[in-house]
């Protein structure tokens, strides 16, 4: 009976279910009832630990408000009364000036004083003499039955902190300081005439000519009021957040003063505390909680009522307090011991139920485990199968199962990360193929070029032989030629070295149409002369933001395979040959346009079309052409790489392709890339056409070829330089040991006999750390290129450069700080 693994599983699981049930009841229940009462304890100890924490940042709050309140009305007095002053310094300079008498300048500033108001008219200044023992009023505008009289009235000893005669006081300070703050006692004005004595603060300030106290003040009554109106807004909130607030099914948060009036409570907000007695102890209840507050982490244990059955004082209950020493507050959490039990009761029933359940489902689990053991193998199987009909690129292998099942699982995914890894090698090939193509073509091209230079050359040569010299104009057309040829030559080589490494995009604006036109041009000179080429350009000049060689290249790889399909891929019988199309529009923004092309966003785009009358492809090859590695060409023809690096390149342009073939007829490439605005290629920078700039000091010049030795010291000396030659790294660095302190900068050569520019370079940077070096390489992208760099070399010139280059290049490495 138990040899079946399928009974032994369903034996087993019932037996496990079983005990485990067994185990809960018997001894987990009483461990979950506990940990039910600390997690409830500690919800109520944090809940009261919250709520103070709310009501004392509310009481910062409040204490904040106040006292910024009261700062600025201090401020305000004192700019009141700096107002005044100013008012009499300008009498009293009148005066000075003799255009007023003393007498009539006291007057025009006294009047000018008392009609002063500001706050609604409750705001007002008084003027007082500095007399002892004490002072004289000048001008009081409220009350003015104490113009002239002496200040020496028992009423006036009112000064809050000193408890002494207020003008004395006011006097005080401003012969002691000059100016200061005095708070007091004073009738407060208001529309219906003077009010009791209120709380008032004042700023007064000497002016010294005249021994007057100028001094105005500001009641502060009012603050207290908002004080108080801020705590009852803080005492509303805390009703609002306690009602939300459940502690286990029938607790709740309250709070009472030190008066144990109960200030936040669901049933007995308002209650006089002093009422409400223990009926255990017969104490009453609040003045216990004040007591249990002492220690705050301990719980409070009492009996007390329910809501929901407030006559009966038999629930047992517990208490967290928290007492809140500036506003003299006991903020209360608590919760019934009854209804922390409860869920400990009804899970030890749920438990037997759901055992109940497990037992069936069990069994039902039991039933398939067997047959799902070898799921794993079939996933493994599945994937294999998968692989083999599509290929590793979305290849997905499963680990699971048991240690056999996974470890195999393992052993499949490395070697899929493996091919994947050869195949990332394998995409530079595709740019390598695409030379491969071109290179016959190029070379056509790159001995044109040589024929135009050695050509030119052997003319000036014939020319000065037989007539002794060159006419002016017939030297700068011959100049021209021959720099235009090598310019041509020096962009075949960098087209060449472009097409078969690796680069970082650099982005600028690029027009669409010049771009084509080089592609035209090798085109011209490499396809098969069958092949006729056509092109539509559009009326002004279409701008993209582009890295134009990645572009270039994406257009090479259409032309390539649209020069394929129309030779190489036609079938033995049929006629080489066709026609190439490439043309630019412009596709102006619109939702039909976004609708059409979900990949589109809301702004203009040029479309590149190339057009191909080659062999054509059906839905199922359309489908797949981005794919890495497929590819329609027959085997040693294509990587199938081609197509997958220009869908990558199109989009990191944010740009888009779209497809059309039919088998027979040729295809259709659609490249859209968005057109770049107007006011951004206004903020490109134009270069600035200006003469070379000069230099002075000693330049060395390292390289191991003489001709470059010769043109680097015409361009230098030219420029204002002097120089001195090095033919290899070793001499380079002998002449720099005996002169260093003289050359002001060092050209060198990378690739050299006897001694690399890198091995010299050392050495140089041991002699002098600061030395400032330009290195010159027919190949920037070149690992050692960028170890130099990094190596502290300033600067790197690419060969061949022009006159204009190397003068601005060593200008500005030899004049940067």
């Amino acid at each position: 009976m138990f040899k079946s693994l399928g009974v032994r599983i369903l034996a087993s699981m019932i037996s496990v279910i079983f005990i485990t049930t067994l185990v809960i009841v018997i001894f987990v229940q009483r461990k979950i009832e506990n940990e039910i009462l600390k997690v409830q304890n500690e919800n109520a100890l944090n809940l009261v630990n919250t709520f103070t924490l709310n009501v004392e940042n509310a009481y910062k709050s409040i204490i904040f408000h106040e006292e910024t309140t009261f700062k600025n009305r201090k401020l305000q007095l004192k700019n009141i009364v700096n107002v005044a002053m100013s008012i009499i310094s300008g009498y009293y300079l009148d005066y000075r000036k003799g255009i007023i008498s003393e007498k009539e300048a006291r007057k025009k500033s006294i009047s000018e004083i008392r009609s002063f108001r500001y706050d609604e008219g409750v705001g007002y200044l008084w003027i007082n003499n500095t007399d002892r023992p004490f002072p004289r009023m000048i001008m009081h505008p409220t009350l003015p039955e104490l113009n002239g009289k002496i200040l020496n009235d028992k009423k006036f000893n009112s000064a809050l902190g000193i408890k002494k005669n207020l003008f004395v006081a006011l006097v005080d300070v401003c012969l002691k300081k000059g100016d200061g703050y005095v708070d007091y006692l004073w009738p407060k004005p208001t529309r219906k005439g003077l009010t009791e004595y209120q709380p008032k603060i004042s700023y007064v300030k000497i002016f010294r000519e005249w021994n007057w106290v100028v001094g105005s003040g500001v009641y502060i009554d009012d603050i207290e009021k908002e004080k108080q109106n801020r705590l009852n807004a803080v005492i509303k909130d805390l009703k609002e957040t306690s009602s939300k607030v459940t502690i286990t099914e029938s607790g709740y948060m309250f709070i009472f003063n030190g008066e144990k009036r109960l200030l936040v409570h669901p049933n007995l907000e308002g209650t006089d505390g002093n009422k409400l007695i223990n009926p255990v102890t017969g104490k009453k209840i609040f003045d216990e909680l004040k007591e249990a507050s002492k220690n705050p982490e301990k719980p409070f244990d009492y009996v007390w009522n329910k809501p929901g059955d407030e006559d009966k004082y038999i629930y047992p209950k517990r208490a967290y307090i928290r007492y809140f020493k500036p506003l003299d507050w006991y903020i209360v959490a608590s919760i019934y011991l009854d209804e922390i039990e409860k869920p400990g009761h009804i899970l030890s029933r749920n438990i037997i139920l759901l055992s109940i359940v497990f037992v069936f489902i069990a069994l039902v689990i039991s039933l398939f485990l067997a047959r799902n053991l070898t799921k794993p193998l079939i996933n493994l199987m599945n994937a294999a199968e998968k692989i083999e009909k599509d290929g590793i690129a979305d290849a997905e292998i499963p680990v699971s199962g048991t240690m056999e099942t996974r470890e195999l699982g393992t052993i499949l995914a490395k070697m899929i990360t493996s091919i994947e890894r050869t195949e990332e090698q394998l995409r530079q090939s595709q740019k390598m193929e695409t030379v491969g193509t071109l290179a016959g073509g190029l070379a056509h091209d790159f001995n044109n070029v040589l024929g135009g230079i050695t050509g030119t050359l052997s003319i000036m040569d014939f020319k000065l032989k037989k007539d002794g010299h060159i006419e002016k104009d017939k030297m700068e057309d011959y100049l021209d030629n021959m720099i235009g040829c090598g310019n041509r030559a020096a962009a075949m080589v960098q087209q060449l070295l472009t097409l078969s490494r690796k680069q970082e995009m650099h982005f600028s604006p690029v027009d669409i149409n010049t771009i084509i036109k080089h592609v035209i041009k090798i085109c011209q000179s490499t396809f098969d002369k069958s092949i006729k080429i056509e092109t539509e350009y559009p009326d002004s000049p279409p701008i993209v933001n582009a890295d134009a060689n990645q572009l270039e290249q994406v257009l090479l790889n259409f032309c390539v395979n649209a020069a394929h399909a129309m030779t190489i891929m036609r079938e033995g019988s049929e006629t080489w040959g066709g026609i190439l199309t490439i043309s630019v529009r412009n596709i102006p923004k619109d939702r039909y346009f976004s609708k059409y092309h979900a990949e589109a966003e809301e702004k203009d785009y040029y479309c590149i079309t190339v057009k191909d009358t080659g062999v054509g492809m059906d839905s199922n090859v359309l489908s797949k052409i981005y794919n890495p590695f497929f590819t329609t060409k027959k085997k040693g023809e294509g990587t199938g790489l081609g197509l997958s690096m220009v869908y990558g390149i199109i989009k990191q342009h944010k740009g888009f392709i779209d497809a059309y073939s039919e088998v027979g007829t040729g295809t259709t490439f659609n490249i859209y890339l968005p057109s770049l605005e107007v006011a951004d290629i206004e903020k490109t920078e134009i270069k600035n056409i200006s003469e070379p700039p000069r230099g002075e000091g000693l330049i060395l010049i390292v390289d191991d070829e003489e001709i470059m030795r010769t043109i680097a010291s015409e361009i230098l000396m030219s420029s204002g330089y002097s120089v001195i030659h090095a033919e290899n790294g070793k001499i380079c660095v002998d002449i720099f040991k005996e002169h260093h302190h003289e050359i002001k900068a060092v050209l060198l050569d990378m690739v050299m006999p006897e001694m690399s520019g890198k091995e010299a370079f050392i050495h140089l940077h041991d002699i002098d750390p600061d030395v400032k070096v330009i290195l010159s390489s027919g190949f920037k992208h070149d690992e050692r290129v960028t170890d130099l760099l990094n190596m502290g070399v300033k600067s790197f010139i690419q060969k061949p450069y022009t006159f204009k280059e190397l003068a601005e290049e060593m200008h500005r490495v030899t004049h940067h700080r």
